[in-house]
């Protein structure tokens, strides 16, 4: 059985097909075991109809009452329209107290910002305790007692974990974008307000000091508001959310920055779809309960600073600068100009139907070229030589002509590995995590061309996990010192972090990009999804006949016998 409450009744359809529409279902009427797919909902089983004898039309309440001896007990509820996935033109209606979901079957559902919060939460291990848990692995396995290694004439030294030379980069000098001596941009209107229901009189005094402390930040990075915020509160509804947006689109407003109170990520996500692909505009989501919780004065100008800092990257702006020069030894490589990108893609889960999502990152116009790849295996080196990387060098003499060609430097960047490393505290006889900057490229790396590990972030919980960069190819001539030291600083240039992050910018870039895109696709078609819905809906107060029309679609098939007679149904209903 389904149970739906909280929710207005419109978005019950689509929040139940969003919901079960990759689960199994089984019917509860027939002993012959066949799985279904969830396609759609139609009308209440009491005004449902079924076609009997060709011609005689019967509501599925009187269908299982005088076939089946069953009587429904939620006749109020809809039916169920499902199908099988070998014949999808095959669609089965029926009421919904009859259909279950089956059991065993694994959750493909993407998690929310709260379950992967917690599942992070879960996951976080103490350096000291991963080191302990791989210890108890290596003891508990027994290696040397392992016949099938022993056949092969293997030996895993258990006795205690590889000791291993490293060293630690000098960080980079960073210069911070100041006001000082900066005319800097104007925005010409700013609007701010964004509210489930109407606002009290606390909300808006908040949003009114958020509002003020925004502007005075921007200020600090040449970005001034030339006109006083407006305000404005309207439902979130994705409908309510697009005229506004249209609306102020057409006063030339530049800027939108919605403070969202006890709404879910989809509406985040709607307004991002609206405003960047539909639209064109600046938009930024604030949840009110972090404003609240960040009240305290002190905690306020932190969080407006992280803030404003996303907030001028998105207008195009600086914030902050980090020179190359200091990571370069070779003198030819100090004359020249680089432009660094950043690949990355992903995979629709669960899907053969849905394209994958590929973004390609570029910071800077120049005449050297450095490519970073994320998440390749080792399977596909090869073919990223062979294809990839003439398909981008035939692309540059196609665009150069007779010019000089850019040289390329091909690195991909894995995260997805198992290893961990560890300093050891003799005082405390504990594990700790290695420092920011530490860089180990000997005796755990392949002997076959040039790889190195990077642990570039101060770890803030669990145990830190470094990079490994493998670099395929290189007609620069960087040396293993310039790879180095130029990776760790362009993790110090994204625009979102004022410390170092766990990638290069641009690899990091082009995550975002994918993960953003990725969510704006499936949003776009949640609102495809809703406005049909909600256009079926918004008719059903016409007549019977009109009505009719509209959920042709949900018509059933003939299929009198209900293709099974050999189980009746004596059950009370409760």
């Amino acid at each position: 059985m389904f149970y739906v409450v909280g929710i207005p009744s419109k978005a019950h359809p689509l929040l139940i097909r969003k919901i079960l529409k990759s689960l199994w279902f089984v019917i509860s009427y027939t002993e012959k075991a066949r799985r279904y797919r969830l396609k759609s909902f139609g009308r209440p089983a009491n005004e449902h109809k079924y076609t009997k004898n060709e011609s005689e039309q019967i509501t599925a309440v009187d269908y299982f009452r005088d076939t089946w001896n069953y009587r429904l007990c939620y006749t109020h509820l809809p039916v169920v329209e499902l199908y099988d996935p070998d014949d999808k033109n095959q669609s089965y209606f029926l009421p919904m107290e009859l259909v279950n979901v089956d059991e065993g079957q694994p959750n493909l559902q993407p998690l929310t910002s709260e379950q992967h919060a917690k599942a992070t939460n879960k996951t976080v291990v103490h350096p000291d305790e991963c080191y302990k848990m791989i210890r108890r692995v290596a003891d508990e396995r027994r290696f040397k007692q392992d016949p099938y290694l022993e056949k092969f004439g293997l030996t895993v030294d258990v006795d205690e974990m590889l000791m291993l030379p490293a060293r630690i980069l000098p960080p980079p000098k960073i210069i911070y974008k100041s006001s000082h001596g900066a005319q800097g941009d104007v925005i010409e209107r700013v609007q701010i307000g964004k509210y489930e229901r109407e606002p009290d009189n606390r909300q808006i005094r908040l949003t009114r000091d958020f509002s003020q402390r925004i502007s005075q930040a921007m200020s600090k990075y040449g970005i001034r508001f030339n006109s006083s915020p407006i305000e404005k509160f309207d439902a979130a509804v994705p409908q309510t959310i697009l005229a506004r947006m249209n609306e102020l689109n057409m006063q030339e407003y530049e800027v939108i920055i919605y403070i969202l109170d006890q709404v879910g990520d989809d509406i985040s996500h709607l307004i991002k779809y609206f405003g960047n692909i539909k639209i064109g505009m600046v938009t930024q989501c604030i949840r009110f309960d972090q404003l609240v919780s960040n009240s305290d004065p002190r905690e306020m100008d932190m969080y407006i600073q992280n803030l404003v800092e996303k907030f001028n990257a998105r207008l195009r702006g600086v914030n902050q600068l980090v020179s190359l020069m200091p990571a370069l030894t070779s003198p030819s490589a100090r004359s020249d100009i680089f432009m660094f990108f950043g690949i990355d893609c992903t995979h629709i889960t669960c899907s053969h139907v849905q394209p994958s999502i590929v973004a390609v990152v570029g910071l800077k116009d120049s005449t050297n070229t450095q490519y970073a790849a994320l998440g390749l295996d080792d399977g596909s080196f090869e073919k990223v030589l062979n294809n990839e990387l003439r398909a981008i060098q035939r692309a540059c003499q196609q665009l150069y002509g007779h010019n000089q060609l850019p040289q390329l430097c091909f690195v991909v960047v894995k995260k997805r590995h198992h290893t961990r490393f560890f300093t050891w505290n003799k005082q405390s006889n504990q594990a700790n995590n290695i420092q920011p900057g530490t860089v180990i490229d000997t005796d755990m790396v392949s002997l076959n061309g040039f790889e190195f590990y990077l642990n570039s972030d101060a770890t803030i919980q669990g145990t830190s996990r470094p990079m490994l960069y493998q670099v395929l190819y290189d007609e620069i001539g960087f040396t293993s010192d310039d790879i180095q030291q130029l990776t760790y600083y362009l993790c110090h240039i994204d625009v979102r972090c004022t410390k170092a992050i766990y990638v290069p910018a641009p690899v990091h870039y082009a995550t975002l990009h994918v993960s953003h895109h990725l969510k704006l696709h499936y949003k776009s078609q949640m609102v495809k999804d809703m406005n049909e819905i909600n256009h079926v809906l918004e008719h059903t107060c016409l007549s019977t006949e009109k009505q009719s029309q509209l959920y042709s679609k949900f018509k059933t098939t003939n299929n009198s016998d209900m293709a099974v007679r050999n189980r009746y149904f004596n059950e009370p209903c409760h």
